[in-house]
């Protein structure tokens, strides 16, 4: 049974002005562990520069209900 994980991913991106600020998104991938997680939202967000996997955790309550869910089990997070 796979399990949901909250992967918070920290990039930098250019507001308007032109200034590089930090920004932090939170996904839901869903994986049979923390392992094959962080390689599910390694390989989603890849494409769009430079990142960091801040933090992974599981999800263990049913109290979410995802926003958006691709085919790869990724989706943002909507808690209830």
């Amino acid at each position: 049974m796979n399990i949901w994980f909250e992967c918070k991913v920290v990039y930098r991106k250019d507001d308007e002005n032109g200034k590089s600020t930090r920004a932090t998104e939170v996904y839901l991938v869903e994986a049979l562990n923390f392992s094959e997680a962080e390689d599910r939202i390694s390989r989603e967000v890849a494409p769009f520069g430079e990142f960091t996997v801040a933090s992974i955790k599981s999800l263990r309550s049913t109290r979410f209900s995802p926003m958006r869910r691709a085919t790869s089990g990724i989706s943002l997070r909507s808690l209830l």
